[in-house]
């Protein structure tokens, strides 16, 4: 009998794993015309429509019970964030970090372009060796998809849907339903168009984030030092793998010290298991760097021009340069020194300069513009886009209040993580990335807080109306439980150990010897794949709009949405048919964008030899566009 109730307990359990990864699976592969179509435009563009179909259907899914509760609450997280992906590749939809709904640009590009050379052998340049463990992470994740980027970028979008799952049940846990719903709502909104679909370090720092604070949540109160310790490494490694709000660290660090002692006697030992915990994520982050970084890459080193700025009275990420052109003859550490020190004399010139960019700082935070803490919240109507927002931040000061007043354990961690954000926004200025993007592994802080403020309303609002408040009551699948610890160390174990994966399977592919390209022509040698394209139809062609393919009214449509006009404008002018890929010249590691007449390309692709000439005219001229002539298939 006991055997059979093991072999039903195990059976659930696996199924509250396939099923949910399995709704995720349907709604990215189901055809072009399905349903899932305008749902999942929905999901990413709409606010009003998205917030209320989210918010209610996640309610009610969280009040379910038991197994199946859990097994509902899971596949509608996951369904969400497949919805939010789908969006974007039937959109199309070009930003500052994405081409066509799938290529990246920018910060992404770079990400990118580093994670193919890793593959081939090479190390980072310098933009990835200021937090590599992304592009190493993503670079073995291409390899384990054939290097498929929509595949890829489905899978880190499946993690982070997994992560926030798991901390909004342990904020069920101990505040109920209606907290959870709102904790899931908010890190969706956040993830849908500033994350989802792009090859940012987003992605990792909100899931760490997340399972990070999941299990200090699920240990809170407790004697035992295990999940804290765990949690707070995962914390810390979402903060190495994208930097953000790391003021979070000592004080989570100081709070648990403080919860944990006895009488008079402070919990040293907790204290120092905790901080070498955290200690242990940033080696890791050192050991990466000099792994696969190119040498004397130092990590961090860009605070420099972060500390410049605010000096300066909250000046943009790259005033140092814009003030100091000479600082781009320097190199590697001289070059982030000197920044350093004309930043110490601009703030022993004018001391006023730090206040006043302190101040900038917190007024973006808190204001109701693209940089503020609820930026992402809002849509195409600014009344209900400024409702949201307002009542977010109404909700936070109930939440602190409420925090203050009830003073459990629960609530004296999360003032101390909001804390710990508040003091870092001097130092992840909000106006260095709109959306709030540098505050991806302090996301579940932000998002908790409003929560709890709801739940602290109800709880009041419940002693009258009793429907309106239920109590939260223990369950067995809670989040960060054994399938969600399992979960954590497991994505863990593989970002740490990505790099050293990579390396010991790259490969160089040999060059063909029968390859040659005409006099005047340049020459690359370049792997082409199917899942890393965008293609460009004729109008005639009778198809519905989905990556990889789009009519040329559509992509025209969607590309001027770059911030670069001219750069948009280089891609809108492209006749179809065309094909773009984004790709490294195997021989020298430089970075091409490459714009085919799709008929050029073999039938069956892989590694090849392209003979063409590069953009050398006009503005984009440094964006490494390579016009192909001449298309000859290696291997």
């Amino acid at each position: 009998m006991m055997r059979n109730l093991r072999m039903v307990a195990w059976l659930q359990s696996a199924l509250l794993v396939i099923i949910p990864l399995g709704v995720f699976a349907v709604i990215l592969l189901a055809p072009a015309g399905s349903i899932f179509r305008p749902v999942g435009v929905a999901a990413r563009y709409s606010f009003l429509t998205t917030l209320l179909a989210l918010g209610l259907t996640t309610f009610a899914v969280f009040n379910l019970r038991g197994w199946a509760g859990a097994l509902a609450s899971a596949s509608l997280s996951l369904a969400a964030f497949a919805l939010c992906l789908l969006g974007l590749w039937v959109s199309g939809q070009s930003t500052s970090t994405v081409l066509g709904g799938l290529l990246p640009l920018y910060d992404a590009s770079n990400y990118y372009l580093d994670a193919q050379r890793l593959l081939l052998g090479d190390g980072f340049w310098q933009f990835s060796a200021w937090r590599p463990l992304f592009p190493a992470t993503l670079a073995l994740v291409l390899q384990l998809t054939g290097n498929h980027l929509m595949l890829t970028l489905a899978v880190f979008s499946q993690l982070a849907g997994i992560a926030c799952y798991l901390f909004a049940r342990e904020v069920q846990g101990t505040h109920g339903p209606i907290a959870a719903a709102l904790t899931l709502v908010i890190l969706f909104f956040y993830y849908r168009q500033r994350v989802s679909g792009m090859a940012l370090s987003e992605h990792l720092g909100l899931a760490f984030g997340a399972l990070g604070l999941a299990a200090i949540w699920h240990g809170a109160g407790q004697k035992t030092a295990g999940r804290f310790v765990f949690g707070i490494f995962l914390l810390s490694l979402g903060l190495n793998t994208r930097p953000g709000p790391f003021l979070i660290l000592p004080a989570l660090l100081i709070w648990d010290t403080f919860e944990q002692r006895d009488g008079r006697r402070v919990a040293w030992k907790r204290l120092a298991a905790g901080g070498l915990a955290v200690m242990a994520a940033f080696l890791i982050n050192f050991w990466v760097v000099r792994l696969v970084a190119a040498q004397h890459s130092i990590p961090f080193s860009n605070f420099a021009n972060t500390i410049y700025g605010l000096v300066h009275g909250g000046a943009h990420f790259y005033s140092a340069v814009a003030d100091n052109p000479e600082l781009n003859a320097l190199q590697g550490s001289e070059k982030y020194q000197t920044i350093y020190r004309l930043a110490w004399e601009e703030f022993l010139r004018n001391p006023a300069g730090l206040v006043q960019g302190i101040a900038s700082e917190l007024g973006l935070f808190f204001s109701n513009s693209a940089y503020s803490v609820f930026s992402y919240i809002g849509g195409e109507n600014a009344r209900h886009t400024l409702a949201g927002r307002l009542a977010l931040y109404a909700l936070s000061a109930v939440g602190l209040v409420g925090c203050l007043a009830c003073r459990a354990p629960h609530h004296r961690l999360l003032l101390a993580a909001v804390a710990g954000v508040l003091l870092s926004v001097p130092f992840v200025p909000p106006g260095d990335a709109y959306g709030l993007r540098l505050y991806a592994a302090g996301m579940p802080v932000i998002a908790a807080l409003p929560a709890l403020g709801l739940a602290f309303l109800l709880q009041r609002a419940g002693r009258r109306l009793p429907w309106l408040w239920q109590r939260p009551t223990p369950t067995p699948y809670e989040g960060m439980g054994a399938w969600g610890v399992t979960f954590a160390a497991m994505l863990a174990l593989l970002v740490c150990a990505a790099p050293l994966l990579v390396i010991l399977n790259a490969r160089e592919p040999a060059m063909h010897p029968a390859f040659t390209c005409t006099s005047g022509q340049e020459r690359l040698v370049v792997e082409l794949h199917p899942g890393s394209v965008v293609n460009i139809h004729r109008e005639s062609e009778m198809f519905l709009d989905r990556l990889p393919d789009f009519h040329r009214s559509r992509f025209v449509e969607q590309v001027h949405g770059m911030p670069d006009a001219a750069l948009a404008e280089a891609f809108a002018s492209l006749a179809a048919p065309a094909s773009i890929y984004q790709v490294v010249d195997i021989p020298t590691g430089e970075p091409a964008w490459l714009l085919f007449d799709t008929q050029q390309l073999p039938q069956n692709q892989g590694l090849v030899g392209v003979c063409g000439r590069w953009e050398q005219a006009g503005p984009v001229a440094s964006y490494h566009l390579f016009w192909p002539e001449q298309v000859t298939l290696l291997r």
